[in-house]
């Protein structure tokens, strides 16, 4: 494990159910690999990410609704929201409005939101009781990044991409593009730069944390 602590410049945060699989997108992306079998987020952990000439910080947090009151603190002054959901479970989608929205109200002004559909390796996959056919249209999907960005003011993409991902960790499918994408848009956005009265965070590198695997995804 690297203890070196640094500052973080730029603050992206993760959020969704438990089990949507939070935690299987940031260890394909840092470690390019998957399991099955990720331990779960218990509150909150992080990794750090330079970025060009900037440290951005990834928070991942636990999908369950206990961990909320903990996650809205882990909101405040963020540069970037992740906000994950199944493609094949409605429930996680409509989830993004009850339980997760709420907790937005401490980001960063200007804040980028993201939305990520995600284990699109299942869709249309063979089970006895159909649980793997898609749930979220794409255009559903669209029309809420559109409401978001329009209620946040989020920065827009300049080549007019979407901040709209679907995603699978097992796959590799569109992860990379996912983290680069907001990494890209925090970089060069200035209306992005760190609100004046918050406070620097300085987070420890853990990217072994993610070499541990013992439940679902989360």
């Amino acid at each position: 494990m690297n203890n070196q602590r640094q500052k973080a410049d730029k603050k992206v945060v993760i959020l969704g159910n438990s089990k949507v699989g939070k935690s299987c997108l940031i260890n394909r992306y840092m470690n390019k690999t998957f399991s099955e079998n990720t331990i779960s987020t218990i509150g909150c952990c992080h990794f750090l990410k330079q970025w060009g000439e900037k440290n951005i910080a990834v928070w991942d947090t636990g999908g369950q609704e206990k961990f909320n009151a903990i996650n809205s603190f882990y909101c405040r002054y963020a540069h970037a929201v992740i906000l994950c959901y199944c493609l094949n479970d409605r429930s996680s989608f409509e989830a993004i409005d009850t339980n997760f929205i709420p907790l937005l109200s401490s980001v960063s002004e200007n804040c980028l939101i993201v939305l990520a559909g995600t284990k699109l390796d299942l869709l249309n996959t063979s089970t006895v009781d159909n649980s793997n056919q898609r749930a979220v249209l794409p255009e559903e999907a669209i029309a809420k990044s559109l409401e978001l960005t329009q209620r946040f003011k989020s920065p827009v993409d300049p080549q007019g991409k979407r901040p709209v991902f679907e995603t699978s960790a097992k796959e590799n499918i569109q992860v990379q593009e996912l983290f680069e994408f907001v990494f890209k848009i925090l970089v060069t956005e200035t209306c992005c730069e760190l609100e004046p009265n918050a406070p620097l965070e300085t987070v420890t590198l853990e990217v072994s944390y993610f070499n541990k695997f013992k439940k679902k995804c989360c």
